[in-house]
């Protein structure tokens, strides 16, 4: 296999592409496919600033002689045909660098319809919580609703929530989006080292960080939700809820 560098492409028709991850199952495919074409593929990784080429097949002077010189355009939508069927058998499942499907143990212990209760500033609330698994089992949404009311809507709660919790693959953590009904202004991502019992989430912030932590009880089989600001360096109490069947 031959490797060139971008400014030194052969003159031969070229279709360009981009893929994230492994490229080994295309050029395999490739090379068996077009053993009668010259064609040259392009690719760009995650770590190249510009694609590099590499051909995959000579021609063969015998077999396609005056077809290779008198009829490129036919040959390269033969070769375009090819590869757009390779890339939709072989390209797509690593294309976008799919992680397994995600089996935690912690997380499923999250599913299913919960009433979470406590208090949030010291005032005490109720919220009915929905959790399952979405988006080819790689995040827990968390959906969450209080049951108190606004004062100028009844017909809309004070407080909604969707948090999703998916697993960083690269940095072997826990990834969390906490979104809600004040905008994507208050939007956070945050991250959770991976323990036993406990999801600590911590969503850093220029003003201060933000905790929640998400503590099992295996025995009782419920959740605690533990939220605190961080004011001066110092951690101080938003929220102490328990979460339950």
């Amino acid at each position: 296999m031959l490797s060139r560098d971008w400014g030194e492409l052969p003159e031969t028709p070229v279709l360009g592409f981009g893929v994230q991850g492994s490229f080994d199952s295309v050029v395999a495919s490739l090379r068996e496919a077009a053993t009668s074409l010259r064609m040259t593929i392009c690719f760009r990784d995650r770590i190249r600033t510009r694609p590099s080429c590499t051909i995959i097949a000579l021609p063969d002077q015998k077999r396609t002689g005056e077809s290779l010189r008198m009829r490129p355009s036919i040959l390269f939508r033969v070769s375009l045909a090819s590869v757009m069927v390779l890339i939709g058998s072989a390209a797509v499942p690593m294309a976008y660098g799919q992680q397994p499907v995600l089996e935690d143990q912690l997380l499923n212990s999250l599913t299913g319809k919960w009433v979470l209760s406590g208090t949030i500033r010291k005032t005490r609330t109720t919220h009915d919580v929905d959790i399952q698994w979405v988006l080819n089992h790689q995040w827990v949404q968390i959906h969450e609703v209080s049951r108190e009311r606004l004062a100028s809507d009844p017909a809309e709660p004070q407080y909604e929530a969707i948090v999703t919790i998916g697993w960083d693959a690269n940095k072997q953590q826990y990834v969390v989006y906490w979104t809600d009904v004040y905008g994507g202004g208050f939007s956070l991502r945050g991250y959770a080292e991976k323990k036993a019992s406990s999801i600590p989430m911590v969503f850093k912030s220029e003003s201060g960080n933000f905790y929640t932590t998400f503590t099992y009880d295996d025995k009782s089989k419920s959740w605690r939700w533990d939220m605190d600001n961080e004011k001066d360096g110092k951690r101080q109490e938003f929220a102490r809820m328990t979460m339950t069947r």
